[in-house]
Protein backbone atom coordinates (compact mmCIF):
# COMPACT_ATOMS: atom_id res chain seq x y z
CA UNK A 1 0.00 0.00 0.00
CA UNK A 2 1.50 3.15 -0.93
CA UNK A 3 0.79 6.26 0.83
CA UNK A 4 1.24 9.44 -0.90
CA UNK A 5 1.84 13.22 1.03
CA UNK A 6 2.25 16.84 -0.51
CA UNK A 7 5.10 19.01 0.25
CA UNK A 8 2.73 20.33 2.87
CA UNK A 9 2.03 17.60 4.60
CA UNK A 10 5.60 16.62 4.23
CA UNK A 11 8.60 18.35 4.39
CA UNK A 12 11.82 17.37 2.92
CA UNK A 13 13.96 17.00 6.43
CA UNK A 14 11.29 14.90 7.37
CA UNK A 15 10.91 12.66 4.27
CA UNK A 16 15.05 12.08 4.94
CA UNK A 17 14.51 11.27 8.77
CA UNK A 18 13.97 8.11 10.56
CA UNK A 19 10.10 8.73 10.50
CA UNK A 20 10.52 6.83 7.45
CA UNK A 21 13.51 4.40 6.92
CA UNK A 22 12.36 2.63 3.66
CA UNK A 23 15.05 3.44 1.31
CA UNK A 24 15.06 6.08 -1.25
CA UNK A 25 16.55 5.95 -4.98
CA UNK A 26 19.87 8.12 -3.62
CA UNK A 27 20.34 5.72 -0.72
CA UNK A 28 20.53 2.44 -3.30
CA UNK A 29 22.54 4.43 -5.74
CA UNK A 30 25.08 5.36 -3.71
CA UNK A 31 25.64 2.09 -2.36
CA UNK A 32 25.73 0.39 -6.06
CA UNK A 33 27.93 3.13 -7.17
CA UNK A 34 30.81 2.64 -3.94
CA UNK A 35 30.07 -0.54 -1.37
CA UNK A 36 27.57 -0.67 1.67
CA UNK A 37 30.68 -0.24 4.29
CA UNK A 38 31.21 3.46 2.34
CA UNK A 39 27.52 4.34 2.13
CA UNK A 40 27.17 3.14 6.46
CA UNK A 41 30.34 5.17 6.87
CA UNK A 42 30.03 8.58 5.21
CA UNK A 43 29.72 11.93 6.44
CA UNK A 44 26.51 13.61 4.51
CA UNK A 45 27.15 17.08 4.54
CA UNK A 46 24.94 19.93 2.49
CA UNK A 47 26.54 21.65 0.02
CA UNK A 48 25.72 24.85 -1.34
CA UNK A 49 25.16 22.93 -4.76
CA UNK A 50 22.23 20.83 -2.36
CA UNK A 51 21.20 23.91 -1.44
CA UNK A 52 21.02 25.65 -5.02
CA UNK A 53 19.28 22.78 -5.93
CA UNK A 54 16.54 22.47 -3.23
CA UNK A 55 15.42 26.35 -3.96
CA UNK A 56 15.65 25.78 -7.45
CA UNK A 57 12.95 23.12 -7.42
CA UNK A 58 11.41 25.02 -5.20
CA UNK A 59 11.52 27.98 -7.67
CA UNK A 60 10.50 26.43 -10.89
CA UNK A 61 8.25 23.84 -9.40
CA UNK A 62 6.21 26.08 -6.96
CA UNK A 63 6.76 29.83 -7.20
CA UNK A 64 4.43 30.62 -4.28
CA UNK A 65 5.54 28.28 -2.05
CA UNK A 66 9.37 29.84 -3.13
CA UNK A 67 8.62 33.02 -2.25
CA UNK A 68 7.30 32.08 0.90
CA UNK A 69 10.38 30.22 1.79
CA UNK A 70 13.17 32.06 0.46
CA UNK A 71 14.58 35.26 0.22
CA UNK A 72 17.67 37.06 -1.59
CA UNK A 73 20.43 37.83 0.72
CA UNK A 74 22.46 40.64 0.85
CA UNK A 75 24.38 41.92 -1.96
CA UNK A 76 27.66 43.98 -1.15
CA UNK A 77 27.45 45.85 -4.54
CA UNK A 78 24.21 47.14 -3.55
CA UNK A 79 26.10 48.81 -0.62
CA UNK A 80 28.87 50.43 -2.13
CA UNK A 81 29.46 52.89 0.74
CA UNK A 82 29.55 50.42 3.57
CA UNK A 83 32.80 49.86 5.51
CA UNK A 84 33.71 45.95 4.53
CA UNK A 85 36.96 44.33 6.20
CA UNK A 86 39.49 45.20 8.82
CA UNK A 87 41.43 47.85 6.27
CA UNK A 88 38.40 49.72 5.46
CA UNK A 89 37.29 49.70 9.45
CA UNK A 90 41.24 51.09 10.12
CA UNK A 91 41.17 53.36 7.47
CA UNK A 92 37.82 55.28 8.68
CA UNK A 93 38.78 55.34 12.71
CA UNK A 94 42.13 56.67 11.44
CA UNK A 95 40.07 59.44 9.57
CA UNK A 96 39.20 60.61 13.00
CA UNK A 97 42.39 60.40 14.01
CA UNK A 98 42.37 56.92 16.65
CA UNK A 99 45.13 54.85 16.55
CA UNK A 100 43.76 51.37 16.02
CA UNK A 101 46.78 48.96 14.52
CA UNK A 102 46.52 45.38 15.11
CA UNK A 103 43.05 45.08 17.23
CA UNK A 104 41.20 42.81 16.16
CA UNK A 105 37.30 43.33 14.22
CA UNK A 106 35.52 43.15 16.94
CA UNK A 107 37.56 45.27 18.73
CA UNK A 108 38.09 47.83 15.65
CA UNK A 109 33.95 47.65 15.72
CA UNK A 110 33.58 48.71 19.51
CA UNK A 111 35.98 51.43 18.74
CA UNK A 112 33.57 52.40 16.22
CA UNK A 113 30.51 52.46 18.57
CA UNK A 114 32.51 54.66 20.80
CA UNK A 115 32.57 57.28 18.77
CA UNK A 116 28.70 57.73 18.65
CA UNK A 117 28.83 57.49 15.00
CA UNK A 118 26.92 54.85 13.06
CA UNK A 119 28.65 53.92 9.62
CA UNK A 120 27.34 52.01 7.24
CA UNK A 121 28.74 48.36 8.11
CA UNK A 122 28.37 45.55 5.73
CA UNK A 123 29.07 42.43 8.37
CA UNK A 124 26.03 44.02 10.19
CA UNK A 125 23.61 44.84 7.39
CA UNK A 126 24.00 40.83 6.77
CA UNK A 127 23.37 39.77 10.25
CA UNK A 128 20.56 41.92 10.55
CA UNK A 129 19.08 41.27 7.46
CA UNK A 130 19.68 36.85 8.19
CA UNK A 131 18.26 37.66 11.76
CA UNK A 132 14.94 38.94 10.43
CA UNK A 133 15.20 36.57 7.14
CA UNK A 134 15.11 33.72 10.52
CA UNK A 135 12.59 35.37 12.51
CA UNK A 136 10.24 35.09 9.63
CA UNK A 137 11.06 31.91 8.78
CA UNK A 138 13.13 32.34 5.18
CA UNK A 139 15.86 31.04 4.05
CA UNK A 140 18.29 33.34 3.09
CA UNK A 141 19.79 32.21 -0.64
CA UNK A 142 22.96 34.00 -1.55
CA UNK A 143 22.34 36.98 -4.46
CA UNK A 144 24.12 34.71 -7.58
CA UNK A 145 22.38 31.95 -6.88
CA UNK A 146 19.11 33.47 -6.25
CA UNK A 147 19.36 35.74 -9.50
CA UNK A 148 20.63 32.09 -11.37
CA UNK A 149 17.33 30.69 -9.93
CA UNK A 150 15.13 33.50 -11.36
CA UNK A 151 16.86 33.61 -15.08
CA UNK A 152 16.59 29.47 -15.14
CA UNK A 153 12.92 29.36 -14.47
CA UNK A 154 12.38 32.12 -17.25
CA UNK A 155 14.54 29.81 -19.32
CA UNK A 156 12.26 26.82 -19.32
CA UNK A 157 9.32 29.24 -20.24
CA UNK A 158 11.58 30.47 -23.16
CA UNK A 159 12.70 26.75 -24.22
CA UNK A 160 8.44 25.26 -24.14
CA UNK A 161 8.20 24.07 -20.98
CA UNK A 162 5.44 25.26 -18.50
CA UNK A 163 4.31 23.79 -15.03
CA UNK A 164 0.60 24.40 -14.68
CA UNK A 165 -1.33 24.06 -11.24
CA UNK A 166 -2.82 21.05 -12.95
CA UNK A 167 -0.16 19.13 -12.11
CA UNK A 168 1.20 17.38 -8.98
CA UNK A 169 4.39 18.88 -7.76
CA UNK A 170 6.92 17.16 -4.88
CA UNK A 171 4.87 14.10 -3.91
CA UNK A 172 6.10 11.88 -1.49
CA UNK A 173 5.49 8.15 -1.86
CA UNK A 174 5.74 5.82 0.59
CA UNK A 175 5.88 2.24 0.09
CA UNK A 176 6.25 -1.04 1.81
CA UNK A 177 10.05 -1.15 1.53
CA UNK A 178 11.02 2.34 -1.24
CA UNK A 179 10.32 5.69 -1.42
CA UNK A 180 10.95 8.79 -3.44
CA UNK A 181 10.03 12.06 -3.93
CA UNK A 182 8.45 13.22 -7.32
CA UNK A 183 9.35 16.52 -8.55
CA UNK A 184 5.95 15.95 -10.91
CA UNK A 185 3.17 14.11 -11.69
CA UNK A 186 1.32 14.59 -15.00
CA UNK A 187 -2.47 13.43 -14.04
CA UNK A 188 -4.16 11.22 -16.97
CA UNK A 189 -5.65 13.89 -19.24
CA UNK A 190 -3.45 17.04 -18.48
CA UNK A 191 -1.30 18.84 -20.19
CA UNK A 192 2.26 17.67 -19.80
CA UNK A 193 5.13 20.40 -19.61
CA UNK A 194 5.90 20.55 -23.06
CA UNK A 195 2.59 20.78 -24.53
CA UNK A 196 1.69 17.19 -24.68
CA UNK A 197 -1.62 15.96 -23.50
CA UNK A 198 -1.21 12.35 -21.03
CA UNK A 199 -3.37 9.57 -21.21
CA UNK A 200 -2.35 7.49 -18.45
CA UNK A 201 -0.30 10.46 -16.60
CA UNK A 202 3.49 10.85 -16.78
CA UNK A 203 6.40 11.73 -14.33
CA UNK A 204 8.84 14.49 -15.24
CA UNK A 205 12.41 14.73 -12.97
CA UNK A 206 13.64 18.32 -12.70
CA UNK A 207 17.41 17.93 -12.95
CA UNK A 208 20.19 20.58 -12.75
CA UNK A 209 23.42 19.82 -14.72
CA UNK A 210 26.70 21.46 -16.34
CA UNK A 211 26.06 19.43 -19.04
CA UNK A 212 22.60 19.48 -21.13
CA UNK A 213 24.24 18.24 -23.93
CA UNK A 214 22.84 14.79 -24.96
CA UNK A 215 26.13 12.52 -24.73
CA UNK A 216 27.28 14.29 -21.84
CA UNK A 217 23.98 14.23 -19.52
CA UNK A 218 23.56 10.42 -20.75
CA UNK A 219 26.87 9.67 -19.05
CA UNK A 220 25.46 11.65 -16.18
CA UNK A 221 22.68 9.53 -16.15
CA UNK A 222 24.45 6.81 -15.79
CA UNK A 223 26.64 7.52 -13.04
CA UNK A 224 24.48 9.63 -11.00
CA UNK A 225 21.69 6.74 -10.58
CA UNK A 226 18.98 8.09 -12.67
CA UNK A 227 18.34 4.69 -14.43
CA UNK A 228 17.62 3.38 -11.11
CA UNK A 229 15.71 6.65 -9.12
CA UNK A 230 13.36 6.56 -12.33
CA UNK A 231 12.63 3.23 -12.03
CA UNK A 232 11.85 3.34 -8.73
CA UNK A 233 9.20 5.82 -9.49
CA UNK A 234 8.00 4.36 -12.25
CA UNK A 235 7.46 1.13 -10.13
CA UNK A 236 5.39 3.16 -7.58
CA UNK A 237 3.44 5.17 -9.45
CA UNK A 238 2.56 1.97 -10.84
CA UNK A 239 1.63 0.59 -7.84
CA UNK A 240 -0.36 3.71 -6.97
CA UNK A 241 -2.34 4.02 -9.87
CA UNK A 242 -2.40 0.64 -11.54
CA UNK A 243 -0.79 1.67 -14.68
CA UNK A 244 2.79 2.68 -15.97
CA UNK A 245 3.35 6.21 -16.63
CA UNK A 246 2.57 6.87 -20.12
CA UNK A 247 6.14 8.43 -20.20
CA UNK A 248 9.15 9.21 -17.38
CA UNK A 249 10.93 12.41 -18.44
CA UNK A 250 14.49 13.75 -16.86
CA UNK A 251 13.98 17.90 -17.37
CA UNK A 252 17.66 19.11 -17.50
CA UNK A 253 18.81 22.44 -17.16
CA UNK A 254 22.44 23.64 -17.41
CA UNK A 255 23.38 25.90 -14.76
CA UNK A 256 26.51 26.86 -17.10
CA UNK A 257 26.58 30.17 -18.93
CA UNK A 258 23.92 32.73 -18.80
CA UNK A 259 21.78 30.84 -21.26
CA UNK A 260 20.42 27.94 -18.64
CA UNK A 261 19.16 26.01 -21.90
CA UNK A 262 16.72 23.23 -21.12
CA UNK A 263 16.28 19.90 -22.35
CA UNK A 264 13.86 17.21 -21.57
CA UNK A 265 14.99 13.70 -21.65
CA UNK A 266 12.36 10.46 -21.87
CA UNK A 267 13.51 6.85 -20.49
CA UNK A 268 12.77 3.71 -22.73
CA UNK A 269 12.00 0.62 -21.41
CA UNK A 270 15.43 -0.80 -21.64
CA UNK A 271 16.50 1.83 -19.37
CA UNK A 272 13.83 1.85 -16.52
CA UNK A 273 14.63 -1.95 -16.60
CA UNK A 274 18.37 -1.73 -15.76
CA UNK A 275 17.91 0.93 -13.20
CA UNK A 276 14.97 -1.65 -11.93
CA UNK A 277 17.51 -4.39 -11.93
CA UNK A 278 19.92 -1.73 -9.84
CA UNK A 279 17.73 -0.75 -7.25
CA UNK A 280 16.45 -4.48 -6.65
CA UNK A 281 20.11 -5.42 -6.21
CA UNK A 282 21.07 -2.74 -3.94
CA UNK A 283 17.83 -2.94 -2.25
CA UNK A 284 19.25 -6.90 -2.04
CA UNK A 285 22.98 -5.77 -0.18
CA UNK A 286 20.80 -3.48 1.87
CA UNK A 287 18.87 -6.17 3.18
CA UNK A 288 21.87 -8.48 3.84
CA UNK A 289 23.91 -5.41 5.56
CA UNK A 290 21.12 -4.78 7.96
CA UNK A 291 20.14 -8.65 9.09
CA UNK A 292 23.93 -9.30 9.41
CA UNK A 293 25.08 -5.95 10.58
CA UNK A 294 28.17 -6.07 8.40
CA UNK A 295 28.69 -3.23 6.38
CA UNK A 296 31.04 -5.24 3.24
CA UNK A 297 32.92 -3.42 0.82
CA UNK A 298 35.45 -4.72 -1.77
CA UNK A 299 36.43 -7.84 -0.54
CA UNK A 300 39.87 -6.77 1.60
CA UNK A 301 43.32 -8.67 1.10
CA UNK A 302 44.38 -8.27 -2.75
CA UNK A 303 42.31 -8.28 -5.48
CA UNK A 304 43.14 -8.17 -9.31
CA UNK A 305 43.22 -4.60 -10.77
CA UNK A 306 40.10 -4.34 -13.13
CA UNK A 307 40.84 -3.04 -16.72
CA UNK A 308 38.63 -0.11 -17.83
CA UNK A 309 37.05 -1.16 -21.47
CA UNK A 310 38.58 2.23 -23.07
CA UNK A 311 42.22 1.44 -21.78
CA UNK A 312 42.19 -2.40 -23.01
CA UNK A 313 40.82 -1.28 -26.53
CA UNK A 314 43.58 1.38 -26.66
CA UNK A 315 46.36 -0.70 -25.79
CA UNK A 316 45.01 -3.77 -27.50
CA UNK A 317 44.76 -6.14 -24.41
CA UNK A 318 43.16 -9.72 -24.96
CA UNK A 319 42.94 -11.40 -22.15
CA UNK A 320 42.45 -9.23 -19.07
CA UNK A 321 41.03 -10.33 -15.48
CA UNK A 322 38.49 -7.78 -15.94
CA UNK A 323 36.97 -5.18 -17.95
CA UNK A 324 35.16 -2.70 -16.70
CA UNK A 325 33.78 0.16 -18.21
CA UNK A 326 33.42 4.23 -17.01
Amino acid sequence: MIKTYTSAELSNERYHSEEFPQASGSILAEILETSPAEYIGRERKETAAMNDGTSAHCCILEPKRFKETYVRGIDPADYPDALEGNKMLEAWLKERGVKCSGKTKAELLGMIDSTGETPQILQRVIDKHNAESADAGLSVVSPSSYDMIIKMRSALKKGGYVFTPEMKMEISFIGERLKCRMDTIVPPGEMAPDGVISKNGEIWDYKTTLHVNPRKFATEAITRGYWLKMAIQSDLFEEEYGNPPDRVVLLAQSKKGNHYLPQAYSLDSQQLEAGREDYRAALGMLDICKSTNVWFGYGGGVIPLPTPGWAAYERGFEDTIEIIEE
